[in-house]
């Protein structure tokens, strides 16, 4: 039912490095750099240099850990710096997210994970949907778009078996940006059986 059309490829170098401080405290610091390469991209005439979504980002940062109970659960915070360049400049932001996690197992096998991020995203450009033949934006929204997003999620995890795992999850989206048109919430539900073999 879906389009088999590419979307996109992406090469990524990613490197960890995990610092034990505690019994019950580590941190995980990373670099990661990537390479995207989009297709199909919708590019009007003479508006490679601002549409082109092709480009590359460079994200650092680490994840703080305090495991308890025993060491079968823990909690997290995070903090991610990512700078992205790009062929077109509708693309290009600097970022900063900061992110908490829980990680612990209730009664009857059931596993809960809560997740909550912010996520500050600066553009750097006037994007190029205030100029025609796009003009969707309005006169009063030709500066540099400006996002904060928030993300929450929930998901209860079981085993059934050895090798088989029941889930479901809850996320919510919300993007507020300075430009309305980019103004946005999106909830997900998912149910997913998995297997290992």
């Amino acid at each position: 039912m879906l389009d088999n059309d590419r979307f996109s490829d992406w090469v990524t170098l990613r490197s960890n490095a995990t610092i034990q401080q505690t019994g019950a405290l580590f941190a995980t610091l990373s670099l990661r750099y990537r390479f995207s390469d989009y297709f199909n991209q919708f590019i009007p005439p003479d508006g490679r240099d601002v549409r082109d979504r092709d480009g590359r980002s460079v994200r650092a940062g680490f994840d703080q850990y305090l495991t308890f109970n025993k060491k079968r659960s823990y909690a997290r915070l995070s903090y991610h710096y990512e700078v992205s360049r790009n062929d077109g400049s509708d693309w290009e932001y600097d970022s900063h997210h900061v992110g908490l996690g829980l990680h612990t197992p209730l009664r009857w096998g059931i596993t809960l994970s809560l997740t909550g991020a912010f996520q500050r995203r600066d553009y750097l450009h006037v994007n190029s949907f205030s100029a025609a033949p796009l003009a969707v934006l309005t006169p009063k929204d030709d500066r540099p778009r400006l996002d904060d997003r928030l993300t929450g999620s929930i998901r209860l995890t079981r085993s059934l078996w050895r090798s088989l795992t029941l889930s479901a999850a809850y996320m919510h989206t919300r993007n507020r940006s300075n430009l309305s048109f980019f103004d946005y919430r999106r909830n997900i539900v998912t149910l997913a059986l998995s297997g290992r073999y």
